[in-house]
């Protein structure tokens, strides 16, 4: 019975996660881990359920599905047989909580085991200091200082470590990037100068995106910033680098209710942040950082320097080798 509309749903799922996985790959040029993730959920779903219907054909197993799923309505307003109305529900409820199941593992541990083995390169730490140390040095500019126009910044300028991100708040990658150098800083906070730069990929404050795309990450920026002409600026950033919003909802007005509640969280004027919001001062200063990553030629985020040299990291230990091998030189 109900294993057809299993069998049915999840085909269409699955079709619909080829079309996004190739718009993600080919347009966008930009893999989500857990976009990836909820693709083999999809998958997976529609295994079980070729698996848990066993029609006699594919084809039959899609046509009897198409059936039943017209027949519900009509269950639904008390037009059909109850014996058969009740078996529809329990196969209902044994499809919906393997559902759950497997959405639950798929958008968790198959996401962070996809991430850390299949898109991150297989490579030892040797490798990735090598691969640091034979990139060419690139000046980057910064200004950090007490002005609200200026960087944001951690550290002492001159410290022996020099660590330079461009970052979006609506990218992923940059969050999970964030969450695990945030303690590696602290370890090595006499040591380090670590500066903060935007870049958005989004349309609204970076030229090079020309279509919808992290549609909220100029205005976190712009809050973020703001924030700091309150000396908010490196708690908003922790805020909203451990929002998961932007990955499971597509309500704008949500996500943006989500990011301005750090403002009455954070016990910032309420007023004031929004002032500074729409006129837009710091939203000069995040297009400097734009173009700046333009001229660098950034091609995703997060991109980060260390002393000069990009450097991509895969996680704490990777950061932390780096340092230990430029302070023993130093």
């Amino acid at each position: 019975t109900s294993a057809a509309i299993f069998i049915l749903l999840s085909f269409f799922a699955s079709l619909y996660s080829i079309f996004l996985f190739g718009v993600s790959y080919f347009l966008i040029q930009k893999l989500c881990p857990l976009c990836i993730g909820t693709y083999l959920v999809n998958f997976l779903l529609f295994a079980a359920a070729i698996k848990y219907a066993k029609p006699a054909t594919f084809f039959q197993g899609l046509i009897e599905g198409l059936r039943r799923c017209l027949r519900i309505p009509a269950l639904l307003l008390g037009i059909g047989s109850k014996q058969t109305s009740l078996l529809i529900d329990c196969n209902l409820v044994r499809l919906g909580a393997l559902t759950v199941i497997v959405t639950i593992f798929g958008t968790t541990v198959l996401q962070d085991y996809i991430y850390n083995r299949m898109i991150l390169p297989k490579v030892t730490i040797s490798e990735v200091i090598a691969n640091w140390e034979k990139q060419p040095f690139e000046k980057i500019e910064f200004e950090s200082g007490e002005s609200f126009v200026l960087d944001y910044s951690l550290g002492q300028v001159g410290a022996p470590i020099e660590i330079i991100e461009f970052s979006d708040f609506e990218c992923f990658a940059c969050r999970k990037l964030y969450s695990f150098l945030k303690p590696v800083l602290e370890e090595y906070k006499d040591k380090i100068h670590f500066v903060f730069k935007n870049f958005p990929l989004d349309s609204s404050c970076n030229s090079i995106i020309t279509q919808k795309f992290h549609e909220h990450a100029c205005y976190a920026a712009n809050v973020a910033r703001c924030a700091g002409e309150q000396d908010k600026f490196w708690g908003m950033v922790n805020y909203i680098s451990a929002l998961d919003i932007f990955d499971n909802s597509e309500d704008f007005q949500a996500i943006r209710s989500e990011i301005d509640r750090g403002i009455t969280l954070l016990g910032m004027d309420d007023m004031a942040v929004k002032e500074c919001v729409n006129s837009s001062r710091q939203l000069s200063r995040i297009k400097q950082d734009v173009a700046e990553g333009n001229r660098l030629v950034i091609k995703s985020t997060p991109s980060v320097w260390v002393n000069g040299k990009r450097f991509s990291a895969r996680d704490a230990s990777d950061f932390r080798a780096l340092f230990d091998r430029i302070l023993a030189k130093h």
